[in-house]
């Protein structure tokens, strides 16, 4: 009886080494571990879904895509920001929904074309006094990665990606 137990232990060893040496083969690891994070406010622009969260200061490259990975595979349709703080996560938020608004003389946040002083708003912007500043300094030193739909040069389609704040592609989703 504990000649079959041992030959049956040793069968499920092999064929664990057998799949992880073929997942090693194959570019795949058994089991990929994902960085923690935490999900923060989702919100709707131009029609399209961006999530973001946060992760640890100084999460490596490595699994920061790790985590970009596992994001898109849940959910593919949606974008997201990546931060490592989320201290002015909200004035970012309000930002990026009312990019380029202005308070029009009535107070009502608006786009140029909306207000009643089309002039009045048109100066606003040229001094870039926006209803809902971007927090630079935060977004400078917090703002880690986004996945996002990007142009493919070499195909010409468009292609899910994780990037730099700025766009520059840090790995294909």
């Amino acid at each position: 009886m504990e000649d079959a137990e041992k030959n049956k232990s040793e069968a499920v060893q092999k064929t664990e080494i057998s799949k992880q040496e073929e997942n090693k083969a194959s570019g795949e690891t058994a089991q990929e571990k994902v960085v923690a994070y935490r999900e923060l406010k989702s919100y709707e622009k131009s029609g399209k879904t961006w999530k973001s969260v946060v992760i640890p200061p100084k999460t490596s490259q490595a699994d920061l895509i790790a985590l970009a990975r596992e994001l898109h595979r849940k959910d593919s349709k949606s974008y997201f920001h990546i931060f490592d703080d989320d201290a002015k996560f909200q004035e970012y938020m309000d930002w990026d929904i009312n990019y380029g608004k202005v308070r029009d003389k009535d107070g009502k946040v608006k786009t140029i074309d909306q207000c009643l002083d089309t002039n009045y708003c048109r100066t606003l912007v040229q001094q870039q006094k926006y209803a809902y500043p971007f927090p630079e300094a935060w977004s400078d030193k917090h703002e880690i990665a986004m996945i996002n739909e990007m142009l493919d040069i070499s195909g010409g389609t468009m292609k899910w990606k994780l990037s730099s704040p700025l766009g520059i592609e840090i790995a294909g989703l």
